[in-house]
């Protein structure tokens, strides 16, 4: 049965299955551009492996810390959609999502990893080559307060989130550097949040300065006491909301872990 394409606030479409009867299906399936990992500092998205069973065919990602730093499960809101197709055009509905900090399916998850699940129902009635296409975005509720960058002599470029951090310098009471900033806002004037985190405690800059150049932005802070390296950066935007970080998996069942019981 064929159902219409469900519109939602999100608009997200997701494909599925492809039941390969033939060489000329098996040959489209194995061109298809498989993802099983998506990337986006800090964080790490990995399609981990799957639960079969009559009611439900249950797919398992894992989302970890690149840099080892706890994770929780409010740090990133995850929107899926209501249902997801195959490219028969059949669908699948995306009955219940679950995140765990503790266990995916049989493995135990350290601090810095969150088990994600998402079942679908019914399941598909052949799965012997099963793709899924699977859009979704999230929003880095972790940046609520502000992207901490830890800067050091080696001054090389640090990316955290959708910000980036370039040549940084330090003279006595004053630090500059470039920063990069990938919002969907960012092309527009923004105004920006500097301090220097020191003991959990926030340092104001006296001075601050942003100039618009054409490899990002140049900042110009000055405090009241001397500075050096290392030295904990924080950046807030002041005139934007969080940014909606939007990817796809396309995920080809069988190359996750089966744990099916």
């Amino acid at each position: 049965m064929k159902l219409p394409l469900p519109f939602s606030i999100f608009t997200i479409l997701l494909a599925g299955c492809i039941f390969a009867e033939d060489t000329n299906e098996e040959n489209e399936s194995a061109s298809l551009p498989v993802q099983n990992e998506i990337e986006q500092e800090p964080l790490k998205l990995s399609y981990e492996g799957f639960d079969q069973s009559s009611e439900a065919l249950t797919l398992g990602f894992k989302a970890e810390h690149q840099d080892e730093s706890s994770i929780a499960a409010d740090d990133y809101q995850f929107q899926w959609p209501s249902y997801i197709t195959d490219e028969n055009d059949l669908y699948f509905k995306l009955s219940k999502t679950n995140i765990s900090n503790s266990r995916l399916f049989t493995k135990e998850l350290r601090d810095d990893q969150l088990g994600i699940t998402l079942d679908i129902t019914p399941p598909p009635s052949n799965n012997s080559s099963c793709f899924f296409l699977i859009p979704f975005y999230m929003i880095p509720s972790l940046f609520e307060d502000g992207y901490q960058f830890t800067l050091d002599q080696d001054k090389d470029k640090i990316v955290v989130g959708d910000l980036a951090v370039d040549d940084y310098a330090i003279e006595n009471k004053q630090l500059s550097f470039m920063f990069q900033d990938d919002h969907p806002d960012a092309k527009r004037e923004q105004e920006y949040l500097f301090t220097i985190i020191e003991e959990n405690t926030e340092i104001y800059p006296q001075f601050s300065r942003v100039e618009q150049l054409n490899g990002g932005r140049l900042a110009e802070l000055e405090f009241a006491g001397e500075l050096e390296f290392p030295l904990d950066l924080a950046i807030e935007r002041t005139s934007a909301n969080l940014p909606e970080w939007r990817f796809s998996f396309m995920i080809e069942l069988e190359k996750g872990e089966d744990f099916s019981s």
